[in-house]
């Protein structure tokens, strides 16, 4: 059946592969909209957290899915998308990372047709990580990008449109430039410079924390993300960030 014509969410199932924050959350809000979801990760018991909170079934998937999001650290974004592609011939593949560049990069290395992955990024997320954190209603009300390209089927955008809207989401929709700029600008660099400020903190005596406020308190929210996490999230997105820092 031509993407076009195919049913959107309809039925299901989806495959959310990475169990962690994001993707146990996708897994829950589709579940809760009564979305038959599939959820896996590298670790088994990760994943079993996530389906015992209500982010769909751990059990092998029985048959093929119609969606598969990619929930994966940045790193292995590019491998995991291309693997969806391969396994999942039919399906309609996105992913929730934080720069799409990079990994579309990798693809195209890779030469894999293309036409049926749609990049996506929720604008939702935690200082805290893992299934424990997750939650149904992380995107309730929060801007969901689309990234579609000239080469993209039109049914797998609508597809990836409506896992944003199933999941509470706004859509926008974005090129792959104009989302690593935003995010570079809107979410990245804050992160840096909250990182910088923390990095300060942690030298400070006592007698300077004693003035310190709630907009201390704010900043170093910010910075405590997943180190590991944002120095893949800094160095995949380092072009826009070095154009913004330098410009």
């Amino acid at each position: 059946m031509p993407l076009d014509d195919r049913p959107v969410l309809v039925g299901g199932p989806v495959l959310v592969v990475g169990a962690g924050l994001i993707g146990a959350s996708v897994g829950m809000a589709l579940t809760r909209a009564g979305v038959p979801t599939h959820i896996c990760d590298v670790d088994p018991d990760i994943a079993h957290v996530a389906a015992v909170r209500g982010a769909g079934s751990d059990l092998p998937l029985d048959g093929q899915p119609g969606l598969v999001v990619v929930a994966t650290p940045p790193d292995h974004l590019a491998d995991a998308v291309a693997r969806a592609l391969q396994d999942f011939p039919a399906a309609v593949v996105t992913d929730v990372g934080s720069v799409k560049g990079a990994p579309l990069a990798g693809l195209e290395a890779r030469r894999v047709p293309l036409a049926r992955y749609v990049g996506g990024h929720p604008m939702a997320g935690s200082e805290r990580s893992g299934p424990f954190a997750s939650s149904a209603d992380l995107f309730d009300g929060r801007t969901w990008a689309v990234v579609g390209r000239a080469d993209c089927d039109p049914g797998a955008v609508r597809c990836v449109e409506d896992l944003a809207r199933v999941c509470g989401a706004n859509v926008v929709r974005m090129t792959t430039d104009e989302h690593d700029l935003a995010v570079a600008r809107v979410s990245h660099l804050p992160h840096l410079m909250a990182a910088l400020t923390a990095g300060q903190l942690a030298a400070a005596p006592p007698e300077h924390l004693a003035l310190s406020g709630q907009g201390v308190r704010d900043v170093t929210r910010i910075a405590a993300g997943d180190p590991a996490l944002w120095q893949q999230i800094i160095v995949a997105n380092a072009e826009a960030l070095t154009g913004l820092l330098t410009g």
